[in-house]
């Protein structure tokens, strides 16, 4: 529920609310649940004290430069556009990611959905409602978010391979 609010929850929020302070709120709210969460089946210490500490720093990076991205590109290029750009960006890096990184070769179909969803984002973010040009920061800021998203979960599968898939999100 928080993580499909998120952007409209800043547009409609105090005015100035800044990005680190909405992505901060999100995710400390997230982190206290998913800890007790974890807590309370028994597998925080124990299991954390397992996870490889550089693919978990990565990973943690990742989702800390999505929040930042995400909020700042929607702040910039508005709600619907920063989201547009900013989740449909996400497949797509998430395929090159996964083929650099973990020589996962992307098939037809994300070849198709990826050129689908590049004349898509192309398309949107020319112009605003009111014809205004989109600011390009915003922009890449949004497709900062989709790439951080995908790290996230490149380093996120190199995690959940060998261990157990709550903790790791935890």
């Amino acid at each position: 529920m928080l993580w499909g609010t998120t952007g409209t929850a800043q547009a409609l929020g105090p005015d100035g609310a800044s990005s680190v302070a909405v992505g901060s709120a999100r995710n400390v709210r997230g982190a206290l649940v998913l800890v007790a969460i974890a807590a309370a089946r028994g597998r925080l210490v124990a299991g954390a004290r397992a996870l490889p500490r550089r693919p978990l720093l990565l990973a943690a990076a990742a989702t800390a430069a999505y929040q930042l991205c995400f909020f700042g590109g929607v702040r910039l290029a508005g709600v619907a556009i920063g989201t547009v750009v900013g989740v449909g960006s996400g497949p797509v890096w998430g395929g090159l990611l996964g083929w650099l990184g973990r020589g996962e070769r992307p098939g037809g179909r994300w070849a198709a959905a990826t050129a689908l969803a590049l004349a898509g984002a192309a398309l949107l973010a020319t112009t605003t409602n009111d014809g205004d040009p989109v600011d390009p920061l915003g922009i890449a800021l949004a497709l900062g978010a989709g790439l951080s998203y995908a790290a996230f979960a490149l380093w996120s599968k190199a995690l959940t391979d060998d261990h157990d898939p709550d903790l790791v999100t935890t």
